[in-house]
């Protein structure tokens, strides 16, 4: 008579007496008492007075549809699998053995509340919410691929066992503040982005505290060991910033976690003892007085915005069982702030002054005519320069500069000479800086750099002149950090105008003359935006204010005839100084959601005095060679100091 396993019952209805069909025996006071095991596809409607379901040792399945406004109490050992959506409102009561949610497919549930004095398996492969609560002395296990919602508030004190799948909170506190809880690996236990309070924890798996706004806790009355589990928290930056954290309230936390932390909101620096992620409580210990490795990030740092962001056990005096996060800057600050500059004083070797570029001009004595033939020149460019930057991390750069400028005149008079010029100069740059909690080596940037130039010099027949020239500049940058194979290009643009005079006045009847010189240059330059790989995939703009730059100026001249011709030496002495009161501002903005925004300056203001030796040598009247090396200078004060260690120039000119 196996058909009648698919006999439609009341079970309220059922009475005293006991009915045998094949091997089911159902009890008349209103209990089905399973003989063996086997499935019911029929039906069941849970009347007001309930019913029980004693499993008698079998492990069995109904996969009708319970309905009603009745109870249903599962008895008996063994496993009762229900397989359908059930829409009874009752509460359901496991007294014995063990309630199965699903057999691994996508139905089987129930939507009351349910007295768990057993253990509750849940066994779904996709998205189910217990919107009940939970209570009694039983255990609950997540075992299915899919989500287990908790949707109650829940009192049960067994234990948690989340074996596959993830088991999710709904709300705050909607776990079993008096469960212990078991995550296994490959397994997730999810707080939703609330504030939850559980018994002890053993992570093998991963727990999430992100979802909503950073700063819930996951609260363990208890011990936390980490068996190489993963605990998800998010960081924000305030003031001095939060994040999601573990609170282990007096027992103690061993073993190994890596903390997998969200820093896209952070791109600020941290105050004090930084942002918290573990907090010991009552005596709690968590090993951040001993072994500190009872968590981990898994890396040396976490970068976002300008920072870097490691892991400290301890506060910042060394004391206590907290941990915390604390920034430092990440190194590609100080090789962003020292960007602008270090192309500023290249192209500053690249206009030179008109002594530079072409040497000597024309006699200073009135009574030698110039040559208005017009001339080839080409000269090479070498210039070795230190920079120490006014900026948040007191960033230092040395540049080795090496180039060559070819140049034409396209038009001669009387008095003036135009032409054209171009260089291609090389800038190998090292940068220093505070850096990732210390000072030291931050990055590099090699710069390839093309220019174009056109100048216009006016010469007057007492020797008075005004050179005007025109430039621009292609940067090609490629920027690298230790130990990094990556590289950014934070390509630039420059541009400059500059206007230089000068006159020499004769010390009298001798070869001497003295030569006040003045120039007044502007500087414009932009770079292209990079992002910085890493976590938050940070983007840096540099953005530098127009600068104005003087140079005043006076060189003491003589010459000399040989037989192998003239030459006039010459010795120089500049002061440098901008004039403008700008800075360089680099701004880092983290992509994923424009979170972090921080901007740094660097103060573009310096000055320093140069000191040079020069002279041009006419070979024939057809070739002249010049040449100048020369050394600046920092004239100090709180301003940013700039000196060139060495410069020189050789060039040649030849007239056609």
């Amino acid at each position: 008579m196996a058909h009648q396993t698919d006999e439609y019952c009341l079970l309220s209805r059922l009475e005293e007496a006991e009915i045998i069909y094949g091997e089911l025996i159902t009890d008349w006071q209103g209990t089905l008492r399973y003989g063996s095991a086997f499935d019911t596809r029929r039906a069941v409607t849970l009347q007001s007075g309930g019913g029980t379901v004693d499993t008698n040792g079998n492990n069995v399945a109904m996969n009708g549809v319970l309905s009603g406004d009745g109870a249903l109490t599962k008895t008996g050992s063994g496993t009762l699998t229900l397989n359908s959506d059930n829409t009874y409102t009752g509460v359901t009561t496991l007294s014995e053995g063990n309630l199965q949610l699903g057999n691994g497919g996508e139905q089987g549930s129930i939507i009351g509340n349910i007295v768990d004095n057993a253990i509750l398996q849940i066994n779904r492969s996709n998205l189910l919410t217990l919107p009940g609560n939970i209570s009694g002395t039983g255990q609950v296990w997540q075992q299915g691929s899919g989500t287990t919602v908790l949707g109650g508030s829940n009192t049960y004190s067994g234990i948690t066992l989340v074996q596959s799948g993830t088991l999710k909170a709904n709300g705050t506190n909607t776990l079993s503040a008096k469960s212990d809880h078991i995550v296994s690996a490959g397994a997730l236990l999810d707080t939703g982005g609330t504030s939850q309070t559980v018994g002890s924890v053993v992570n093998q798996g991963t727990i999430n505290l992100r979802g909503g706004d950073v700063g819930s806790t996951l609260t363990v009355n208890g011990n936390y060991v980490g068996m190489n589990g993963v605990l998800n928290i998010a960081a924000q930056q305030h003031s001095p910033g939060v994040a999601d954290r573990l609170v282990v309230n007096g027992g103690s936390a061993t073993g190994v976690t890596r903390l997998d932390i969200d820093v896209s909101q952070l791109g600020e620096q941290t105050t004090g003892d930084g942002i918290t992620v573990v907090e010991a409580l009552n005596g709690a210990t968590t090993t951040a007085q001993t072994t500190k490795d009872a968590f981990t990030l898994g890396a040396d740092h976490l970068d976002a915005g300008a920072f870097q962001y490691r892991l400290f056990a301890a506060n910042a005096q060394g004391a206590g069982e907290d941990w915390f996060l604390r920034a430092s800057y990440r190194p590609e600050v100080p090789v962003f702030d020292g960007l602008a500059s270090m192309a500023r004083q290249a192209d500053l070797a690249v206009l030179g002054t008109l002594h530079q570029r072409v040497g000597d001009e024309k006699p200073y004595n009135t009574n030698t005519p110039e040559d208005q033939e017009g001339r080839f020149w080409a000269r090479y460019i070498a210039q070795s320069t230190h920079q120490s930057l006014n900026d948040a991390t007191s960033t230092q750069s040395d540049s080795r500069m090496n180039g060559m400028q070819a140049g034409v005149d396209l038009y001669q008079d009387q008095s003036w000479r135009a032409g054209v010029y171009t260089t291609v100069l090389d800038i190998d740059t090292n940068y220093q800086g505070a850096n990732s909690g210390g000072y030291g080596p931050a990055g590099y940037t090699s710069d390839t750099a093309f220019y174009l130039g056109g100048y216009a010099t006016w010469t007057a027949d007492n020797g008075f002149y005004v050179d005007n020239v025109l430039q621009y500049g292609n940067h090609s940058i490629d920027l690298t950090m230790p130990g990094s194979h990556d590289s950014l290009s934070p390509d630039g643009n420059t541009y400059i105008a500059s206007v230089e005079v000068g006159k020499p006045f004769q010390l009298g009847d001798s070869n001497w003359a003295l030569e006040p010189q003045a120039q007044l240059i502007w500087q414009h330059s932009d770079f292209d935006s990079v992002i910085i790989p890493g976590d938050a995939k940070t983007r840096a703009s540099v953005s530098a204010d127009d600068a104005v730059i003087g140079r005043l100026g006076v060189r003491l001249t003589t010459q000399y005839d040989t037989e192998h011709g003239t030459v006039k030496p010459y010795v120089r002495v500049n002061l440098w100084q901008q004039l403008s009161d700008g800075s360089d501002t680099t701004t880092y903005v983290n992509t994923s959601n424009n979170a972090g925004k921080t901007s740094l300056t660097s103060d573009q203001r310096y000055s320093s005095t140069e000191v040079a030796l020069g002279a041009t040598w006419a070979a024939t009247s057809e070739v002249q060679a010049y040449t100048e090396v020369g050394k600046s200078y920092q004239n100090g004060g709180s301003k940013s100091q700039i000196a060139n260690d060495i410069s020189g120039t050789v060039g040649v000119k030849i007239r056609f």
